[in-house]
């Protein structure tokens, strides 16, 4: 049984690119994923490939597209953890952020049934 306060939904073919921002670079790292799964609190992201874990806890952008309606959007959030398959597990941060992944957390929904 899910004791999350906010159940995982898995989305079908919906990719994510991530703009990390590391204190130590003034360079942003860019990479994309695919989304494995997502909720009202964050998401968790297959890259397509492998990359340091000196970027967790730095701050990043994810930018996805709505599945449905193809609106892009843009969401703050910080890297959780990693794991060695190339999945890493963010929190999504930021005043907007509920306000941004309800839509996104609704066409995921419709798109599934």
């Amino acid at each position: 049984m899910e004791k999350r306060a906010h159940p995982r939904i898995k989305p079908a073919g919906l990719n994510a690119q991530m703009v990390i921002m590391s204190p130590k670079s003034d360079i942003p790292f860019q990479i994309t994923g695919k989304v494995m799964d997502i909720s009202y609190s964050g998401i968790r992201i297959k890259l397509n490939r492998a990359f340091e874990s000196t970027f967790e806890h730095c701050s990043i952008t994810i930018s996805l597209t709505l599945p449905l309606s193809g609106i892009p959007i843009k969401i703050s959030g910080i890297i959780r953890h990693f794991s060695q398959n190339n999945e890493c597990g963010l929190e999504f941060t930021g005043p907007k952020a509920d306000q941004l992944i309800d839509p996104l957390i609704f066409e995921c929904i419709k798109r599934s049934h």
